[in-house]
């Protein structure tokens, strides 16, 4: 059995290489029993349950129901780029949506992915802005905003994620501190390893106890560091694997 660990893709459209680069990994090859977790901020907007991304990502949406023919558990962890997600895969056997985080056994080892955007417990200004998103009037507007207008804010927010791309690698040791508190504290529950993205960082780390090992690993930022992550049955640790030349 394998688990496959993707966030922070930010595609910005369907002409977007590194969403070919993404289908290819999804169309496998798999058997009855993997997993697929999906973190959060796969797109670079992708909400609610609109006509204008179902067409757009439709060959993403047929290569989730050929995972779910095929036996394969998706998890989508929603982000802060795609969220209220839960009636566009309403009809997908084996695709969860989670609002925050999944957790799960396999071959007794625990784990716990998160999208991370909550490992920041002093991030106020935008802890209050993912509270909005995911309110009632938000899902109200969204549900009755024109689709044109979303292409717009998707327009920004792909030039915004730009800028971003720009900034990587410039990850200090105050941006990774919350992280690493709150993998220590799912350690101390018991979880052997722990996943998340948001901060586009390539980090990790590993941690001993009472004759028990547990890892962290930040997905990072796939666009620029090429790679997401994989775990097989029998491993260790979850590894990084280079994504298909995009």
């Amino acid at each position: 059995m394998k688990v496959l660990f993707l966030s922070d893709l930010h595609i910005v459209d369907d002409r977007d290489p590194l969403y070919l680069a993404f289908l290819s990994v999804l169309r496998g090859p798999f058997e009855s029993g993997d997993r697929v977790v999906l973190a959060g901020d796969i797109f670079d907007l992708f909400v609610g349950n609109k006509e204008i991304f179902k067409k757009r990502y439709h060959e993403f949406l047929s290569a989730l129901r050929s995972l779910s023919d095929q036996g394969v558990q998706v998890d989508y962890i929603e982000g802060n780029h795609d969220f209220q997600l839960s009636d566009v895969y309403a009809l997908i056997p084996r695709v969860s949506i989670h609002d925050d985080a999944v957790d799960f056994t396999v071959d007794e080892k625990r784990f716990y992915v998160s999208h991370g955007d909550l490992a920041n417990a002093k991030d106020y200004s935008y802890l209050a802005l993912r509270s909005f998103y995911r309110s009632a009037p938000s899902r109200w507007m969204i549900k009755r905003v024109p689709d044109f207008f979303l292409e717009q804010v998707g327009k920004i927010s792909g030039r915004l994620s730009k800028i971003k791309n720009r900034q990587k690698g410039n990850a200090t040791q105050a941006l990774r501190l919350p992280y690493h508190a709150a993998a220590e504290k799912l350690f101390d529950r018991g979880y052997d390893y722990v996943v998340m993205g948001h901060c586009h960082d390539l980090d990790g780390f590993e941690s001993q106890r009472a004759h028990r090992k547990h890892q962290y690993v930040n997905v990072g930022l796939p666009r620029f560091h090429k790679s997401y992550l994989i775990w097989k049955s029998g491993d260790p640790v979850i590894s990084r694997t280079p994504l298909p030349e995009f």
